[in-house]
């Protein structure tokens, strides 16, 4: 993933309300103990969750756009030529 679309989603999961963010963990799954308790900011729980999804036993930043698109967080735009970008609501 590039660079800034890798920067413009953390930023987005790190805005997510708290109960948000749960429903994400939640259906990512990651091990118990890998996410910072739920008093911790939001901005560090979303590092920890995104290092998680990009570690070679994590689900793939894929499946967290998927997630978020069925949460109704973003949908997915194609272009005539093949490409694809995420709007984020």
């Amino acid at each position: 993933m590039e660079t800034l679309k890798r920067l413009h989603l953390i930023r987005h999961i790190s805005e997510l309300p708290p109960p948000q963010f749960n429903q994400l963990a939640f259906a990512l799954n990651p091990p118990a103990g890998q996410l910072p308790g739920c008093m911790a900011p939001v901005a560090d729980r979303a590092y920890a969750l995104l290092e998680w999804v990009e570690s070679s036993v994590g689900c793939g930043l894929k499946r967290v756009e998927n997630v978020l698109a069925a949460m109704g967080y973003f949908k997915k735009k194609k272009f005539l030529y093949g490409g694809s970008v995420a709007i984020f609501f």
